[in-house]
Parts: structure tokens; C-alpha cells; sequence
């Protein structure tokens, strides 16, 4: 099992712990040709990498001077690594995050605050980038149980609700997304976010006891 650090927004944070969102999503950055071409290509996965592989030898010949590429590394890893996420952070008490100190092993704060549990109100804290968070004022743990690559026309409305879609209710309907973007379908919501040809990274992960 590897262990690495996900970067996760105050929205993302806050799902992940109260358990609205179990799966992750991102934009698959790599080679423009993906990116131009998103329905002539197929996605497999070898030795943590993902490789785009044209659908025939014709599209191969197309675009010789593509193939092959480096593979892509998920922002997930690969299914059996775990996440420690990353959030925005500061220390309670007054006390400052030194990020040229090499603290101990041992070393606890007296307390963490997260933007997490402040999103909602107003606060002049100054916060600490979430890359900058160590291990040990990380609160949350996640497995990684499964990792895609799919376009975005193939999320499913299961799928989207599981990223964390906002929902709110207009006279007993469930709207999804925000509120001036929203759709009764979270599938279409979902894509009204990402646009339907996009390729996406999905990572199914499951929340475990934070670490000590």
C-alpha cells in the first residue's frame, strides 16, 4: 500500500467527513490530442499509469506522431493506495505553523482549526495552503477502492451524486449543482459542470479512522 497527500477544497473537505461525497473527481490533464479527440480513444491501466489507446489502427496511423505517449499517473493512485487529505489549516492558540521547522515525530499542537468548519461563517483567520499541511495535522484518511477514466457523457446519476453535488429543493424537487446551473438530474447537472466531452479522473474511496 502507498500513502500520498490529496489536495482537497473546503467543499471537498467537509464531504469527505461527513460522508456526502465518496467519489473524487478531476480533469485529466495530458497531451492536447486527448483533449481534441475525446471519443477516439480508450483508457487502460498498466502498472499504476494510465495509457490512452486508440480504438483502431487506423486512428493509430492518424496520429503517429502521438503514440505512444507517457502514461498518466492518477491523482488517486491506484485502487489499495490511501490518502491522507490536505485542507486549509492554521494552528489554535495563537501559534504559528513554521513550514522551515522539521518538527518531531511526536510533536501535537495544542489545537488545529480547519477552513473546513468555518466555510459558513464569516472569520479573518489566515489560513495555510493545504499543500502546506503536514501529515500529523491531517484529520482524514481515505482507501482507494476503484479509479476510472471516463468521459464525462458517461457519469452516471449515481456517480454524480456521490462527488457531493450541491442539491437544494424548490417546491419538492431536488435541484442539483448550483443554483444557477442547477437540473432535476444529477447526471446532466454534473455535466453542466464539466462540459460532456471531457476526460475525467474518478476515484472511489472509502473513509477510514484518522491517523494518529
Amino acid at each position: 500500500m502507498t500513502e500520498r497527500p490529496f489536495i482537497a477544497d473546503a467543499r471537498e473537505a467537509k464531504g469527505l467527513r461527513d460522508g456526502s461525497i465518496s467519489l473524487l473527481v478531476r480533469v485529466v490533464k495530458g497531451p492536447d490530442i486527448v483533449v481534441r479527440h475525446p471519443t477516439v480513444f480508450a483508457w487502460e491501466l498498466r502498472d499504476g499509469f494510465f495509457y490512452a489507446i486508440p480504438h483502431s489502427e487506423k486512428v493509430q496511423q492518424q496520429y503517429v506522431t502521438t503514440f505512444p505517449f507517457d502514461g498518466l499517473r492518477s491523482p488517486f493512485g491506484v485502487p489499495g493506495d490511501r490518502l491522507f487529505v490536505q485542507e486549509a489549516w492554521c494552528l489554535g492558540d495563537g501559534e504559528r505553523f513554521d513550514a522551515g521547522r522539521k518538527y518531531p515525530p511526536t510533536y501535537r499542537p495544542t489545537s488545529i482549526e480547519y477552513q473546513s468548519d468555518w466555510a459558513e461563517m464569516e472569520n479573518d483567520v489566515e489560513w495555510n495552503v493545504p499543500a502546506s499541511i503536514p501529515r500529523w495535522a491531517s484529520r482524514t484518511l481515505l482507501d482507494v477502492t476503484d479509479v476510472r477514466v471516463v468521459r464525462a457523457l458517461e457519469v452516471t446519476e449515481e456517480d454524480a451524486k456521490a462527488t457531493g453535488l450541491e442539491a437544494h429543493d424548490d417546491e419538492g424537487v431536488t435541484y442539483y449543482g448550483p443554483l444557477d446551473r442547477g437540473d432535476a438530474r444529477a447526471d446532466a447537472a454534473f455535466r453542466k459542470l464539466y462540459g460532456e466531452d471531457k476526460w475525467l479522473w474518478l476515484g472511489t474511496v472509502a473513509k477510514v479512522e484518522p491517523h494518529k
